[in-house]
């Protein structure tokens, strides 16, 4: 199952318990770091994953251990549980997990 990016025009996406957040920007402190898994459950080892050509995208990591993206093209972020979602081109922040029941956030302690 595909979702598009339906929050799209409020900036966000939430898949599962991961948010993904647009920004105008990148941090001036982040450093590009290999791999493509945006978050790993501790518990049930399941994760979210961008599926893109390595050049189609970059992750980055703050000193302070805060996940950033940048999509140079359209990306899925597919996960085993939840449905995949179609994200497009920018810059985004992935902070870390939480839990959301469409009122409140709160952050996952696994």
């Amino acid at each position: 199952m595909k979702d598009n990016f339906t929050q799209i025009s409020k900036g966000y996406a939430v898949q599962g318990d991961v948010p993904i957040i647009r920004k105008d920007k990148l941090p001036e402190n982040c450093k590009p770091v290999k791999g493509n898994v945006l978050r790993s459950g501790e518990v049930t080892g399941h994760h979210h994953v961008v599926e893109a050509q390595e050049t189609d995208f970059q992750l980055y990591q703050t000193p302070q251990g805060e996940l950033w993206m940048e999509l140079f093209g359209e990306a899925e972020i597919t996960h085993q549980e939840h449905g995949t979602i179609v994200v497009p081109t920018g810059i985004y922040v992935v902070p870390e997990q939480v839990e959301y029941d469409g009122a409140e956030e709160r952050r996952v302690l696994d």
